[in-house]
């Protein structure tokens, strides 16, 4: 299930864990509000109590990395639009898949970003992020939430998060890495697989792996 482009991304994403982090929890003050905050009011305000939260907790975590997998799970799935990111990332392949297949293609790929956010959480080593702004797009329901991770030895990485609002909020379909989309990355990988083997075992090997490369306590498993 492996490619280039893949592992590329996920290598990107363990030295992110900061940024990665930002859309994965809610602060209190945001679930109190009677209004759905702006987007990047949301990401600056959740941001200083989630680097703290990872650098007090950093032995703990890496330790037992099954606790990092149930916290994903429980606060990633709100903040993403995990059907619109899949319809992207299928692309002509969503079309003439039937609902239990587009159903099954959700779940596994929510459940391969769980994991890879989750590892990514495991590596955080000090990384800091500045905002860069919010740049609407042409249209009042979409924007882009800039942002640059400050690596303590490495280069600056610019990540941005693309987001739509809708009836429950706004909500992240897709993210960029160094101006590499997770959308197309995971188009250009899945396509050739599905051309090879088809959808069916194409979703057979996806699941095999998320079951695989789950930890031991993880809820994926």
């Amino acid at each position: 299930m492996d490619s280039t482009a893949e592992r590329s991304w996920l290598q990107r994403l363990a030295a992110l864990a900061s940024a990665l982090w930002l859309f994965t929890a809610i602060h209190s003050t945001a679930l109190a509000a009677t209004e759905p905050l702006p987007p990047d009011q949301l990401i600056m305000q959740t941001t200083k109590d989630v680097l703290n939260l990872l650098r007090e907790h950093q032995d703990e975590l890496k330790g037992h990395p099954e606790r990092i997998y149930e916290q994903v799970k429980d606060l990633v799935i709100p903040h993403f639009d995990f059907r619109l990111m899949s319809r992207f990332v299928l692309a002509q392949n969503w079309g003439p898949a039937d609902p239990e297949q587009r159903a099954r293609f959700v779940k596994e790929f929510r459940g391969l970003l769980v994991q890879t956010y989750g590892y990514s959480l495991s590596e955080y080593s000090g990384q800091t992020v500045r905002f860069e702004g919010m740049q609407p797009s042409s249209t009042d329901n979409r924007v882009m939430v800039r942002t640059v991770i400050e690596q303590p030895d490495g280069p600056e990485l610019p990540v941005n998060y693309r987001l739509h609002k809708t009836a429950a909020g706004w909500k992240i379909y897709d993210v960029s890495v160094n101006y590499s989309s997770l959308v197309q990355t995971y188009r250009s990988s899945f396509r050739a697989q599905i051309r090879q083997g088809g959808l069916d075992r194409f979703l057979d090997e996806l699941q095999q792996r998320n079951t695989r490369m789950a930890p031991s306590g993880s809820p994926e498993r």
